[in-house]
């Protein structure tokens, strides 16, 4: 598994249905794509999903591209649900469903027997349980299918009854009817039909006024999560809802029937002024505007037809740019800014808006380890940028040594050591940066060049900022590099000196009071310092602590478990491991590997392996390598068979990984030291399996405490 490293992380425009459709804007005329191929994994469903949801709704291949994305999610909900994993299988549902745009689905959608059958089955496999929120949205996707189904329409009145009903238990019988119009919204934000519109409309009109009015300010205190829903005016809702499905005229009809205060009448007038014939751009981004906090998607659906209407328009453009990139629709984004640079070149505020764009798509390809196509568009950026050097008299920001970096990153990750160091040492030139020189650092730890570590080590102290905190910070995370280093040349006494000045610089910039996130990467960094110096139990209370400083943050699971792995601090290893499955922001690729080293540490301790690491792995299915590495953790493959599927250097350095603390754990150390000295053949530097073969082949593998360090 990659250790997760520090790295600042394009399709047509949606027409609007039931309104006539302009002439093809310039920005569509950018946007070409290549078909959207079928997706055969996650990474590649989530790249066509992209270019798919751009595609303009009379686009010739949208069609096509929907019925491929279709098929695969659909398969991955059915495989879910045989999995007995049925929220994933919930997920791919939705994002079934959701491949019909709003104003397709409320216009009414041919037959679809495969989704159908997959909402049926969805009710049923949510129905005992009484989650009236998948039910309701399964229920809705049949008679949207399906109009005729009266078991469907039934079905909706039972759970919306049932709602209204468990909303006057929680919440008493001011707001009895919240319930129902909270499930009614989370439904139509996936399956706007008419049926189900109307019903929100209904439910507006008759529940709104008399929650607004019943709904005390105490019960708003006890129920914080209710105040948007009881506040917001029944306006609002009533246009957020048939903007959603492309009826603005509609919504201008209803409101004028609604509209009772000065809000409302407000709202009424930028809708005219927005869809008049002499409407302008900056009448409907501020339509837009109206809607961003509440609803980004609505906003830039606003702004995408603004685009339409008003193609020479940079600022609506630019607002349809800025939104996509809120939305994470990085290649809209691009297409956005770029004819919006194109239509004002003067405006370095286009131009520095589409280079962070440019780079963002560049920092994804990297992550997605797709270096060869990063490195294919660099050119093209970097000629972007020397040609508004030019322009404006001095470099756009953000630069491009930050990617530089990022594909000096990216090869690291990859195992490609001298196409990172040449990477990070254009990084270095384009502007010279402390993390550029301590990476580079790493890469000479990695390969036990110890002097040359230092080197660096000392260039990025020198570039270190002169701010207290970030001078703390960069002398302590040195130090602690440096003990390494010093270690590597056999110098024990200089690398303990080392490690207790990182001790030292990290306690005082601990001391500095920094954010959660910052705090609990500077405690990993002092426990790693503070097991080096042999403080042990020092190290794993610096462990739980850096959990507790940021629950959120993922990356402290791993980077925690892999270091008490390494020191055989199995106790220790398992509260970690326990946390870190009750954290949805944990992903199961990282719950799965965590799994992998607190079962190995079992094994080796002669002990049987935790029953929940062993059921997490048990529910893993899918074609994901990770999940074919749980199968030979459990004993249902073999090293043999998983040999032939290991087709790249990262997986065949997790698969020796494993297999050789299999045969520790069996008391077979020569074959085991043997494995490792392949893992380390492989380059693949920045993985944890990596740093854990190298320590076990340095210093031997760790004996496996089995008692909390406190009762030693």
């Amino acid at each position: 598994m990659r250790r997760s490293l520090p790295l600042v992380l394009l399709v047509a425009l949606g027409a609007c249905a039931g309104r006539r459709v302009p002439p093809r804007s310039a920005l569509e005329a950018r946007l070409q794509l290549p078909p959207v191929a079928p997706p055969a994994d996650a990474a590649s469903y989530r790249a066509a999903r992209e270019a798919y949801e751009a595609l303009r709704l009379d686009h010739p291949e949208r069609a096509a591209a929907r019925q491929h994305l279709a098929a695969y999610l659909i398969a991955r909900a059915h495989q879910q649900l045989a999995a007995k994993q049925p929220a994933t299988a919930f997920d791919a549902f939705v994002d079934a469903a959701t491949l019909h745009d709003p104003a397709e689905v409320y216009a009414g959608l041919p037959r679809d027997a495969q989704l159908f059958a997959l909402a049926r089955t969805i009710e049923g496999a949510f129905a005992a349980s009484g989650d009236a929120e998948r039910v309701l949205t399964a229920l809705a996707v049949q008679t949207g299918l399906h109009p005729e189904d009266r078991r469907a329409q039934q079905g909706i009145a039972v759970v919306t009854d049932w709602a209204n009903r468990a909303g006057s238990s929680a919440f008493g019988p001011a707001l009895r009817g919240l319930r129902a119009l909270q499930l009614t919204e989370q439904v139509a934000r996936v399956w706007p039909s008419r049926p189900i519109v109307e019903r929100l409309y209904r439910l507006y009109l008759d529940r709104a006024p008399e929650l607004q009015r019943m709904a005390p300010l105490a019960l708003l205190r006890q129920h914080a999560e209710l105040g948007w829903a009881l506040l917001r005016p029944t306006s609002y809702s009533v246009a957020r809802l048939l903007l959603l499905v492309d009826r603005p005229d509609e919504a201008i009809r209803r409101l004028r029937t609604l509209a009772s205060t000065a809000t409302d009448q407000a709202l009424l007038q930028l809708l005219l002024a927005a869809n008049a014939p002499t409407a302008s751009g900056a009448k409907l981004i501020e339509l837009a505007a109206a809607f961003e906090d509440a609803d980004p998607a609505l906003a830039l659906r606003l702004c995408r037809d603004g685009a339409r209407r008003f193609p020479a328009d940079a600022e609506v453009l630019a607002c349809v740019g800025r939104l996509a990139a809120a939305n994470d629709q990085v290649l809209l984004s691009i297409a956005a800014f770029e004819a919006a640079v194109e239509l004002v070149p003067s405006s370095r505020r286009y131009a520095e808006r589409l280079a962070a764009q440019y780079q963002l798509q560049l920092f994804r390809a990297i992550e997605s380890e797709q270096l060869p196509a990063a490195e294919r568009s660099l050119p093209r950026i970097a000629a972007f940028y020397r040609r508004a050097a030019l322009r404006f008299g001095k470099p756009l920001q953000p630069n491009l040594a930050r990617v530089s970096f990022a594909l000096g990153i990216g090869h690291y990750n990859a195992g490609a050591i001298e196409q990172a160091t040449a990477a990070l040492q254009q990084a270095l030139a384009q502007d010279p940066r402390p993390e550029v020189l301590v990476q580079l650092a790493q890469i000479a730890l990695k390969q036990e060049r110890g002097a040359d570590a230092r080197r660096a080590l000392a260039g990025a102290l020198a570039l270190a900022p002169p701010t207290a905190a970030s001078s703390l910070y960069w002398r302590a995370r040195v130090a602690g590099l440096e003990g390494k280093a010093w270690a590597i040349e056999g110098r024990d006494a200089a690398s303990r000196s080392a490690h207790e000045r990182a001790l030292q610089a990290w306690d005082q910039c601990l001391r500095l009071g920094l954010q959660p996130e910052t705090e609990a990467e500077a405690l990993i960094h002092r426990a790693t310092s503070a097991f080096a110096l042999g403080r042990r139990l020092e190290a794993t209370e610096g462990l739980e602590r850096a959990i507790d400083a940021a629950p959120e943050r993922k990356e402290s699971y791993a980077d925690a478990l892999a270091l008490l792995t390494t020191y055989g601090q199995l106790p220790e290893a398992l509260d970690a491991y326990h946390r870190a499955l009750g954290r949805p922001e944990v992903t199961e690729y990282l719950k799965a590997y965590c799994s992998f080293w607190v079962i190995g540490l079992a094994r080796r301790a002669g002990l049987a392996p935790d029953p929940l690491a062993l059921a997490y792995l048990r529910q893993l299915s899918g074609d994901e390598w990770y999940h074919r590495l749980a199968q030979l953790v459990l004993g249902r493959t073999s090293f043999t068979a998983l040999r032939r599927e290991a087709k790249t250097r990262g997986r065949l350095a997790e698969l020796l990984f494993y297999q050789a603390d299999q045969l520790l754990a069996a008391g077979q150390l020569e074959p085991a030291r043997a494995l490792w000295r392949q893992v380390g053949a492989t380059r693949m530097i920045a993985f944890f399996e990596y740093d854990m073969a190298a320590a076990h082949l340095r210093d031997g593998p760790a004996t496996v405490t089995t008692r909390p360090l406190e009762h030693e």
